[in-house]
């Protein structure tokens, strides 16, 4: 996330990197992404951005980490979360 444009990604794009680089996800039931799309709400470092008005809003709204929370994140999270 940290190397993204905006950081912050849509919850679709998280769910593309861990399939992409952690071959488990590839093949796992679709659960794995409640489990994902659950642990981010209920970390108070995310919160949940509703597209503009004028463009449809996705189902999968993007997780964007508080400002305050991107040095945390930087010192407690593994490295791969944070290079998404």
């Amino acid at each position: 996330m940290k190397n993204s444009k905006t950081g912050s990604l849509p919850v679709s794009e998280i769910y593309s990197f861990m399939k992409e680089h952690f071959p488990y996800f590839k093949t796992a039931p679709d659960g794995w992404k409640n489990s994902v799309r659950h642990n981010l709400s209920l970390n108070k470092c995310f919160e949940k951005v509703d597209k503009q008005p004028s463009i449809p809003r996705p189902l999968d709204t993007p997780p964007r980490p508080e400002p305050q929370c991107l040095p945390v994140l930087s010192e407690t999270s593994p490295s791969w979360i944070l290079a998404a």
